[in-house]
């Protein structure tokens, strides 16, 4: 069933950050038009390129997600390293936690849940 408790579990289960976080800097680093990550991103995770209005919504996501990242270095840490307290990464720290938020909330999406 898709229910609201599921969704909260598969949000902050640890698994599933730790695959955000994996496909997150797989397009971060594949990826380098910024445009195009959002496609990557739905093509791994959903097989196909986003509609209009989900571009607009994970595009308002990340943006916000970096917006609050970038006021809070800490909060993007405990992010980037949850589940791994020795991860490191050359990427920018805000940027990585706003893609892994957008991954995180694709993953417990219909769409992807669906395929899987």
């Amino acid at each position: 069933s898709n229910t609201p408790l599921q969704s909260l579990g598969l949000l902050n289960e640890v698994q599933r950050v730790d695959m955000a976080r994996s496909l997150a800097v797989r397009v971060l680093s594949e990826v380098s038009e910024p445009k195009e990550r959002m496609n990557q991103l739905f093509k791994l995770l959903i097989s196909r390129h986003p509609k209009p209005d989900e571009r607009r919504v994970c595009d308002e996501l990340l943006h916000k997600m970096k917006q609050r990242y970038q006021k809070d270095e800490p909060a993007a840490m405990a992010l980037i390293t949850s589940g791994t307290p020795d991860f490191k990464t050359s990427l920018v720290k805000s940027e990585l936690a706003a893609w892994i938020q957008v991954a995180s909330t694709l993953l417990a999406s219909d769409a992807a849940l669906l395929l899987y």
